[in-house]
């Protein structure tokens, strides 16, 4: 997990679900200020509550997490170093399509 916890939590898997459905997620950058705004809004957009709004697959997201923001992307931390929940240190295979 990203956060360090899950998108939404309640006093048992009822409450929870309730959640899901009715609220949006906390901010990621809530919970690790660190992480690039770009892979904020991956995520954000992978949980969105309409399906049709989602990825389509997850070549697509993963490609949304690789990616840049675009022109003037900041991709800042606030500490140096790696933090002690830092992504992985060995590269994600890409992942191939066929066209």
């Amino acid at each position: 997990m990203l956060a360090g916890e899950p998108p939404f939590q309640g006093s048992d898997a009822r409450a929870v679900m309730a959640k899901q459905v009715t609220e949006a997620p906390r901010p990621l950058r809530g919970f690790r200020p660190e992480v690039p705004v770009a892979t904020e809004r991956a995520v954000v957009h992978a949980l969105e509550k309409d399906p049709q709004q989602r990825y389509a697959s997850a070549a697509e997201f993963v490609t949304a997490l690789v990616t840049p923001a675009g022109p003037g992307a900041t991709h800042t931390r606030p500490r140096p170093g790696p933090s002690p929940c830092s992504p992985l240190s060995t590269p994600v295979p890409t992942l191939r399509t066929s066209t």
